[in-house]
């Protein structure tokens, strides 16, 4: 299947790939050892006028769409690419700086798993860093050529013991329970299964930092590519689906250059039961898995939405849903109704909290959502 779309807003979209390695930590995981490295894409404005007769980038290389469909049980004559709305190494906007938004995976995902969503926020006049984490995601691809794929011994590592961990976790997503039972309720989970996860969080807060750092520092030389582009002065923001959300709440958490985040379907993974939030936070999330986001509502003293979907499955979020039909996995939400109303998530709040825009709508209710706020000035 070739799923191909247009972005709406004032900019094209450039893309480039680039890779971060951080000199301060060895990897842990797979066999090839050295250093912990991150794959990193990214997406950027661009003039349209720049991209006139210019090809479409290929962001999905033929390697990567194999190990996808073998990771998630594709048929092997089913084809399927993204004809994503972005070029390849085209010349950001001149003259221009916009604010920065990380992006991050879910676990065994992959870096261009929400390509639509990081381009339309691209076309809309944002940077977006999308991070790849080595070994954990379905495969990495990186500069020198090389490539890793997810560690298949991390499913023992993180899912043991793996039948009383899915009855616990199914128990508690059906308890009807306050924001602050459910946060209760999922530490308690956490501290009995989520050891794995909790150490998995850490590490992907330090992956972000690391790429966040390393665009800091070529930010700082006048001619690489876009990032003189990045409007620092703003803050930076953080999205993510499933842990990569959980990893955005966490750096919103735990670092001074984060102004706000949001989260797409992740429980709230993270030693931060003794935390409060002081930056605002958006949770978007499937009305069955509220028990485990639900509790970013508490403890904060920042804004704070929770946007429960009807009609939607974990991952309908990412670009699945324009790729796949399987109602069990994607919902039932039809994808472009979908694609506008987490665009429209997303704009709202980083309209308003990130490019400091008062008029922005944030978020309302309509036919499939409905929203939960705390702290938030009317």
């Amino acid at each position: 299947m070739r799923m191909g779309y247009e972005t709406k807003g004032e900019y094209a979209v450039g893309t480039f790939s680039f890779t971060v390695i951080d000199e301060n930590r060895e990897e842990e995981l797979g066999t090839a050892g050295g250093k912990r490295r991150m794959a990193v894409r990214m997406y950027y404005p661009v003039l349209r006028t720049g991209v006139i007769d210019c090809e479409r980038a290929t962001v999905l290389t033929p390697t990567k769409q194999e190990a996808i469909k073998k990771a998630y049980h594709i048929g092997k004559k089913v084809m399927f690419s993204l004809a994503a709305d972005c070029y390849e190494n085209v010349p950001c906007v001149p003259g221009r700086k916009f604010p920065l938004v990380l992006f991050g995976h879910g676990y065994q995902g992959y870096v261009e798993q929400n390509t639509v969503l990081c381009c339309d926020l691209a076309s809309e006049g944002y940077i977006v860093a999308s991070i790849g984490h080595a070994y954990e995601a379905v495969m990495n691809e990186y500069e020198d050529g090389s490539c890793d794929y997810y560690d298949k011994t991390l499913n023992r590592k993180l899912m043991s013991p793996f039948l009383p961990l899915l009855i616990a976790q199914s128990k508690l997503l059906k308890k009807d329970l306050t924001i602050e039972e459910a946060k209760k309720a999922f530490a308690e989970f956490q501290d009995k299964y989520g050891a794995g996860m909790l150490g998995r969080t850490d590490a992907w807060v330090k992956d972000s930092l690391a790429v966040l750092n390393r665009i800091e520092q070529l930010n700082e030389t006048e001619d690489f590519r876009l990032f003189h582009a990045i409007d620092f002065p703003l803050g930076v923001a953080a999205t993510g689906h499933s842990f990569g959300g959980a990893t955005a709440y966490n750096l919103c958490l735990r670092d001074p250059r984060l102004v706000c985040g949001l989260n797409m379907d992740g429980a709230v993974y993270g030693e931060n039961e003794n935390l409060t939030m002081e930056k605002p936070f958006m949770t978007i999330g499937c009305r069955e898995n509220r028990n485990v986001e639900v509790g970013a509502l508490a403890d904060t003293k920042a804004p704070a939405y929770y946007v429960a979907f009807d009609g939607m499955k974990h991952l309908g979020f990412t670009d699945a849903k324009f790729l796949m039909k399987v109602k069990n996995f994607v919902g039932t939400l039809e994808p472009e109704r979908l694609r506008d109303e987490i665009n429209a998530c997303h704009l709202g709040f980083l309209n308003h909290y990130l490019k400091k825009d008062e008029t922005a709508v944030i978020v309302k209710n309509d036919d499939v959502i409905d929203v939960i706020s705390r702290n938030v000035q009317r």
